[in-house]
């Protein structure tokens, strides 16, 4: 109910979804947005979702390298899905949202939907990249689409599938230098070694592994050297705390975040004065047209006249930069004042096919893949990074144990400890003869008597009510204990 008032309906959510691409469409021209909805049983139900941001098409056509990275994470909301992203970099080598959208599942139907659309959105440039960590059902849509792209795969994931079959430091170290290698003779080197160690595992490579994993074979169009999918993982992680909401909540506050993080690059680009702005590094001009490039720990020949580097990398100039980011995404009102769009029947959510169980909203880990671990907090001297079992720290003896910020704060002083004594055995409920309960501590006042503790008056000024049949425990948090 709560969420529901924050966030919107969840049914609610997938009526309102024509409503919600009008004013994207109309707010933000060249703007491209798809919706795919499934007829059953003469009902029509949402399947899919695609949006293409204008601001973002331009400014990925005008100032982004043609490279995009290709995955997917799983949505957390009621109906479930999963929600697939192109992303690509800028100029200063982060991360570049293109296209993004709300499938049914990983398959091969829904990839192929979504690069259809990503095709009509940005077109097929020459020496565009893709980058996949080879999600279900991607290579074959990508064969079926964009049949002529150079695909690349993730190194990291490649690796993860190699070593199951192939463990070592040979294979591993060999391998990765292969996968680094910018020239030919380093990756041959490299991958002789692997061939030397196992035969086999040079065969598995070539019937598994076929897509481009090496630089020395990477094309030079794209001038980007990834060996990892990481800037799909690092938008995933971008909006990890977004996946839980309804489908147009989700949508918008992505399209509220990037539309923040353009204009925050856009005013940080009109602050830069200089020409290049990637890295530290001495020219040696040998002739008007060529060079020598000299970095911290390597030397390259640079040839302007057929713009050609031997290193094989690429400096980006501040002007590409800011066309990335030259158009801005117009703001969005709220729901309430959207044109409602009639298309002549309702949309229904999803058909909800959750398995059995618990829903899982981690994922499973690889069993060598490094945990997240949380730093833990002393209690005896609040420093981070130890426990109190294990504190070497001095402590003041007369300083009692910190606590955290937040329980100094809230942290009450404690109520004064009142022990009572009954007598053991049975309560004598009525008899004036009975003992009455001491104070411990208190020797010289009067002892209450049995008669007023049992029958509910207020006892030591404290407004408690005791009972005869009271039990040996604290009552109520404020430090009464019967002994």
């Amino acid at each position: 109910m709560t969420l529901s008032k924050i966030h919107g309906h969840w049914e609610y959510s997938y009526q309102r979804i024509y409503d919600f691409k009008e004013e994207i469409v109309r707010r933000n021209p060249s703007s491209h947005v798809e919706v795919k909805l499934q007829v059953i049983n003469g009902e029509h139900h949402f399947q899919r979702i695609f949006l293409a941001f204008g601001p973002c098409i331009q400014g990925f056509l005008n100032g982004c390298r043609p490279y995009i990275a290709l995955d997917g994470c799983h949505l957390q909301e009621k109906y479930r899905g999963v929600l697939i992203s192109a992303t690509s970099i800028d100029g200063n080598k982060s991360i570049f949202p293109v296209v993004f959208g709300a499938v049914e599942s990983e398959n091969s139907n829904s990839w192929e939907w979504f690069l259809h659309g990503l095709k009509a959105a940005i077109g097929e440039s020459e020496g565009l990249v893709f980058s996949s960590d080879r999600q279900k059902g991607l290579d074959e849509a990508v064969q079926v689409v964009y049949p002529r792209v150079e695909h690349r795969e993730c190194m990291r994931h490649l690796y993860a599938n190699f070593k199951k079959k192939f463990r070592g430091d040979c294979y591993r170290d060999n391998l990765w230098a292969a996968a680094g290698a910018y020239t030919p003779n380093v990756y041959e080197t490299s991958i002789t070694k692997v061939y030397e160690a196992n035969p086999m595992a040079i065969e598995y490579l070539r019937q598994n592994h076929s897509y481009l994993w090496s630089r020395s074979k990477f094309g030079t169009m794209a001038k980007c050297d990834y060996l990892t999918n990481n800037i799909s993982e690092s938008f995933n992680a971008w909006i990890s705390n977004d996946r839980h909401r309804p489908l147009i909540d989700m949508l918008d506050t992505l399209r509220q975040k990037i539309m923040v993080k353009m204009e925050d690059r856009r005013n940080r680009a009109r602050k830069w004065d200089h020409e290049i702005g990637l890295g530290q590094y001495e020219v040696l001009w040998s002739d008007k047209f060529s060079a020598e490039v000299i970095g911290a720990q390597s030397r390259f020949e640079v040839r302007l006249y057929d713009m050609q580097c031997s290193c094989r990398l690429w400096q980006v100039k501040v002007a590409k930069y800011k066309e990335a980011y030259a158009s801005s995404i117009a703001p969005l009102p709220s729901c309430d004042q959207w044109v409602k769009i009639d298309i002549g029947h309702r949309v229904l959510p999803p058909i909800l096919n959750r398995p059995a169980g618990r829903p899982r909203n981690k994922r499973i880990r690889a069993p060598d893949e490094m945990a997240i671990r949380k730093r833990h907090r002393c209690k005896r001297c609040n420093k981070l990074g130890h426990r109190a079992k294990t504190c070497k720290n001095p402590v003041d003896a007369n300083q009692q144990p910190a606590a955290g910020p937040s329980q100094a704060a809230n942290q009450q002083p404690a109520a004064p400890l009142l022990s009572i004594r009954r007598p053991i055995g049975p309560p004598q409920v009525g008899n004036e003869h009975s003992k009455a309960p001491i104070l411990a501590g208190n020797t010289h006042s009067e002892p209450p008597s049995q008669a007023s503790i049992s029958s509910g008056t207020s006892c030591f000024g404290i407004g408690l009510k005791l009972d005869a049949m009271c039990c040996g425990c604290s009552c109520f948090g404020i430090g009464l204990k019967l002994e």
